[in-house]
Protein backbone atom coordinates (compact mmCIF):
# COMPACT_ATOMS: atom_id res chain seq x y z
CA UNK A 1 0.00 0.00 0.00
CA UNK A 2 0.86 3.01 -0.51
CA UNK A 3 2.19 5.52 1.88
CA UNK A 4 0.51 8.12 1.20
CA UNK A 5 -3.01 6.05 2.13
CA UNK A 6 -1.89 4.22 5.02
CA UNK A 7 -3.19 5.73 8.56
CA UNK A 8 0.08 6.08 10.23
CA UNK A 9 1.13 9.83 10.01
CA UNK A 10 3.79 10.39 7.34
CA UNK A 11 7.02 12.86 7.81
CA UNK A 12 7.69 13.93 4.30
CA UNK A 13 11.30 15.53 3.92
CA UNK A 14 10.90 18.74 2.34
CA UNK A 15 13.48 19.05 -0.81
CA UNK A 16 15.39 16.43 1.15
CA UNK A 17 16.16 19.02 3.50
CA UNK A 18 16.57 22.66 4.43
CA UNK A 19 18.69 24.49 6.85
CA UNK A 20 22.32 25.28 8.15
CA UNK A 21 23.38 21.56 8.52
CA UNK A 22 21.70 20.11 5.15
CA UNK A 23 23.35 20.17 1.37
CA UNK A 24 21.85 22.34 -1.30
CA UNK A 25 18.25 21.62 -1.48
CA UNK A 26 16.63 19.10 -3.98
CA UNK A 27 20.04 17.21 -4.53
CA UNK A 28 20.90 14.10 -4.21
CA UNK A 29 23.00 14.64 -1.12
CA UNK A 30 20.08 16.55 0.88
CA UNK A 31 17.88 13.09 -0.04
CA UNK A 32 20.27 10.61 0.84
CA UNK A 33 20.58 12.15 3.83
CA UNK A 34 16.99 12.43 4.89
CA UNK A 35 17.24 8.81 4.53
CA UNK A 36 19.96 8.10 6.29
CA UNK A 37 18.30 9.69 9.08
CA UNK A 38 15.74 7.34 8.18
CA UNK A 39 13.43 9.49 5.99
CA UNK A 40 10.56 7.07 4.04
CA UNK A 41 9.57 10.03 1.89
CA UNK A 42 10.82 12.83 0.34
CA UNK A 43 9.51 15.54 -1.60
CA UNK A 44 11.04 17.62 -4.55
CA UNK A 45 10.45 19.87 -7.25
CA UNK A 46 10.19 19.30 -11.13
CA UNK A 47 10.44 21.74 -13.81
CA UNK A 48 11.98 21.72 -17.53
CA UNK A 49 15.34 21.99 -18.50
CA UNK A 50 15.91 22.03 -22.43
CA UNK A 51 16.37 18.72 -22.81
CA UNK A 52 14.41 16.68 -20.15
CA UNK A 53 13.00 17.03 -16.07
CA UNK A 54 15.47 18.04 -14.06
CA UNK A 55 14.76 19.04 -10.05
CA UNK A 56 14.91 22.12 -8.79
CA UNK A 57 12.70 24.97 -7.32
CA UNK A 58 13.33 28.40 -8.81
CA UNK A 59 12.62 29.44 -12.80
CA UNK A 60 16.81 30.45 -12.10
CA UNK A 61 19.77 29.72 -10.79
CA UNK A 62 20.89 32.58 -9.04
CA UNK A 63 19.32 31.56 -5.11
CA UNK A 64 21.40 28.43 -5.02
CA UNK A 65 24.29 28.79 -7.63
CA UNK A 66 28.04 29.98 -6.13
CA UNK A 67 27.89 32.41 -8.72
CA UNK A 68 24.39 33.65 -8.44
CA UNK A 69 23.78 32.61 -12.73
CA UNK A 70 20.85 34.22 -13.54
CA UNK A 71 19.95 32.03 -16.43
CA UNK A 72 16.93 30.58 -16.77
CA UNK A 73 16.66 26.41 -15.62
CA UNK A 74 14.43 25.71 -18.82
CA UNK A 75 17.45 26.94 -21.24
CA UNK A 76 20.20 24.57 -20.43
CA UNK A 77 20.71 21.03 -20.57
CA UNK A 78 20.91 18.29 -18.07
CA UNK A 79 24.10 17.81 -18.51
CA UNK A 80 24.81 21.35 -18.06
CA UNK A 81 22.66 21.45 -15.23
CA UNK A 82 24.45 18.69 -13.29
CA UNK A 83 27.70 20.94 -13.78
CA UNK A 84 26.71 23.89 -12.15
CA UNK A 85 28.31 24.81 -8.83
CA UNK A 86 26.28 24.73 -6.10
CA UNK A 87 26.39 26.90 -3.03
CA UNK A 88 26.42 23.88 -0.64
CA UNK A 89 27.68 21.04 -2.34
CA UNK A 90 25.96 18.32 -4.55
CA UNK A 91 24.84 18.63 -8.29
CA UNK A 92 21.77 19.79 -9.80
CA UNK A 93 19.72 15.96 -10.48
CA UNK A 94 16.82 14.83 -13.11
CA UNK A 95 14.17 13.17 -12.14
CA UNK A 96 14.99 9.88 -13.80
CA UNK A 97 18.27 9.77 -11.92
CA UNK A 98 16.47 10.76 -8.99
CA UNK A 99 13.60 8.35 -9.21
CA UNK A 100 15.95 5.50 -9.66
CA UNK A 101 17.41 6.43 -6.29
CA UNK A 102 14.06 6.63 -4.66
CA UNK A 103 12.71 3.65 -5.66
CA UNK A 104 15.89 1.63 -5.10
CA UNK A 105 16.03 2.75 -1.44
CA UNK A 106 12.53 2.44 -0.55
CA UNK A 107 11.49 5.85 -0.73
CA UNK A 108 8.15 7.70 -1.11
CA UNK A 109 8.64 10.48 -3.99
CA UNK A 110 6.11 13.72 -3.46
CA UNK A 111 6.42 15.41 -7.38
CA UNK A 112 5.30 19.08 -7.01
CA UNK A 113 4.72 20.02 -10.85
CA UNK A 114 5.67 23.98 -10.80
CA UNK A 115 3.85 26.30 -12.87
CA UNK A 116 6.66 28.64 -13.96
CA UNK A 117 7.24 26.75 -16.86
CA UNK A 118 7.27 27.27 -20.85
CA UNK A 119 4.75 24.68 -20.93
CA UNK A 120 2.61 23.22 -18.60
CA UNK A 121 1.32 20.56 -20.72
CA UNK A 122 4.74 19.81 -22.07
CA UNK A 123 5.89 19.24 -18.16
CA UNK A 124 3.06 16.84 -17.37
CA UNK A 125 3.48 14.95 -20.55
CA UNK A 126 7.24 14.51 -19.88
CA UNK A 127 6.96 13.54 -16.02
CA UNK A 128 3.65 11.31 -16.73
CA UNK A 129 5.85 9.50 -19.92
CA UNK A 130 9.17 9.06 -16.97
CA UNK A 131 6.70 7.90 -14.04
CA UNK A 132 4.79 5.11 -16.46
CA UNK A 133 7.59 2.99 -16.47
CA UNK A 134 8.36 2.89 -13.07
CA UNK A 135 6.63 0.85 -10.12
CA UNK A 136 7.97 3.45 -7.02
CA UNK A 137 5.44 5.09 -4.30
CA UNK A 138 4.41 8.53 -6.26
CA UNK A 139 2.37 11.50 -4.64
CA UNK A 140 1.96 14.00 -7.74
CA UNK A 141 0.99 17.88 -6.71
CA UNK A 142 1.02 21.06 -7.71
CA UNK A 143 -0.34 24.89 -6.83
CA UNK A 144 -1.81 24.95 -10.63
CA UNK A 145 -5.32 23.38 -10.92
CA UNK A 146 -4.92 22.92 -14.28
CA UNK A 147 -2.06 21.14 -14.00
CA UNK A 148 -4.01 18.51 -11.09
CA UNK A 149 -6.90 18.27 -13.57
CA UNK A 150 -4.41 17.40 -16.39
CA UNK A 151 -2.86 14.53 -14.22
CA UNK A 152 -6.20 13.01 -13.38
CA UNK A 153 -6.31 12.46 -17.21
CA UNK A 154 -3.15 11.19 -18.21
CA UNK A 155 -2.16 9.22 -15.23
CA UNK A 156 -5.29 8.48 -13.36
CA UNK A 157 -3.57 5.56 -11.14
CA UNK A 158 -1.09 7.98 -9.41
CA UNK A 159 -2.25 9.63 -6.55
CA UNK A 160 -2.34 13.76 -7.10
CA UNK A 161 -2.38 16.53 -4.21
CA UNK A 162 -3.83 19.84 -4.79
CA UNK A 163 -1.53 22.97 -2.83
CA UNK A 164 -2.92 25.68 -1.79
CA UNK A 165 -1.33 28.72 0.16
CA UNK A 166 -2.96 31.45 2.61
CA UNK A 167 -2.22 34.40 0.04
CA UNK A 168 -3.90 32.05 -2.87
CA UNK A 169 -7.45 33.85 -3.65
CA UNK A 170 -8.90 30.97 -4.82
CA UNK A 171 -7.69 28.95 -1.56
CA UNK A 172 -11.42 28.86 -0.03
CA UNK A 173 -13.42 28.16 -3.79
CA UNK A 174 -10.67 25.11 -4.51
CA UNK A 175 -11.01 23.86 -1.55
CA UNK A 176 -14.99 23.61 -1.70
CA UNK A 177 -14.29 22.35 -4.73
CA UNK A 178 -11.48 19.41 -3.59
CA UNK A 179 -13.19 16.15 -4.29
CA UNK A 180 -11.66 12.75 -5.15
CA UNK A 181 -13.17 12.57 -8.66
CA UNK A 182 -9.90 14.51 -9.03
CA UNK A 183 -7.68 14.76 -6.36
CA UNK A 184 -6.31 12.15 -4.03
CA UNK A 185 -5.75 14.84 -1.29
CA UNK A 186 -4.90 18.55 -0.56
CA UNK A 187 -1.56 20.05 0.65
CA UNK A 188 -2.78 23.10 2.85
CA UNK A 189 0.29 25.81 4.36
CA UNK A 190 0.53 25.46 7.82
CA UNK A 191 -1.60 29.06 8.78
CA UNK A 192 -4.20 27.39 6.83
CA UNK A 193 -4.83 24.37 9.18
CA UNK A 194 -8.29 24.99 10.35
CA UNK A 195 -9.47 21.85 12.60
CA UNK A 196 -13.27 22.01 10.62
CA UNK A 197 -11.44 22.07 6.88
CA UNK A 198 -9.45 19.12 7.71
CA UNK A 199 -12.24 17.04 8.93
CA UNK A 200 -14.36 18.29 5.95
CA UNK A 201 -11.36 17.04 3.58
CA UNK A 202 -10.64 14.14 5.60
CA UNK A 203 -14.99 13.20 5.82
CA UNK A 204 -14.58 13.45 1.62
CA UNK A 205 -12.22 10.51 1.87
CA UNK A 206 -9.09 12.93 0.64
CA UNK A 207 -5.96 12.93 2.67
CA UNK A 208 -4.69 15.72 4.04
CA UNK A 209 -1.06 17.23 4.12
CA UNK A 210 0.65 20.14 5.65
CA UNK A 211 3.47 22.11 4.25
CA UNK A 212 6.12 23.24 5.82
CA UNK A 213 5.83 22.30 9.54
CA UNK A 214 9.43 22.19 11.55
CA UNK A 215 7.80 23.22 15.53
CA UNK A 216 7.30 20.40 17.45
CA UNK A 217 4.03 21.46 19.26
CA UNK A 218 2.82 22.40 15.63
CA UNK A 219 3.54 18.96 14.51
CA UNK A 220 1.46 17.53 17.59
CA UNK A 221 -1.62 19.73 17.47
CA UNK A 222 -2.38 18.81 13.30
CA UNK A 223 -1.49 14.72 14.08
CA UNK A 224 -4.69 15.24 17.13
CA UNK A 225 -6.99 17.55 14.08
CA UNK A 226 -5.60 14.34 11.65
CA UNK A 227 -3.62 14.95 8.90
CA UNK A 228 -2.48 12.48 6.81
CA UNK A 229 1.55 13.90 6.16
CA UNK A 230 3.49 16.56 7.46
CA UNK A 231 6.19 18.32 5.15
CA UNK A 232 9.06 19.95 7.05
CA UNK A 233 12.53 20.71 6.10
CA UNK A 234 13.71 18.87 9.15
CA UNK A 235 11.00 15.32 8.74
CA UNK A 236 13.24 13.04 11.02
CA UNK A 237 14.34 15.18 13.18
CA UNK A 238 10.44 16.43 14.10
CA UNK A 239 8.94 13.27 13.66
CA UNK A 240 11.48 11.89 16.71
CA UNK A 241 10.61 14.82 18.77
CA UNK A 242 6.97 14.54 18.36
CA UNK A 243 6.92 11.16 19.18
CA UNK A 244 9.68 11.28 22.48
CA UNK A 245 7.26 14.25 23.85
CA UNK A 246 10.56 16.44 23.05
CA UNK A 247 8.45 19.92 23.44
CA UNK A 248 11.87 22.02 21.41
CA UNK A 249 11.15 23.62 18.12
CA UNK A 250 13.28 21.97 15.52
Amino acid sequence: MSRFATSDVLFIAHRGGRGDAWPTENTLLAFKRAREQGATAIELDVRDAADGIVIFHDATLARLSSDHDPRLVSELTLSELSRVPLMKGGAIPSLIETLEWADANDVSVNIEFKRDVPSRAALVSSVVKIVASRTGDYLFSSFDPGIVAMLAVSAPKVKRALLTSRDQRSAAPLHVLSRKAWLSGVNLERNQTDPALIATLRGRGLGVGVWTVNEVVEARSLIAAGVNWIISDEAMALKVAVSSGNSQSH
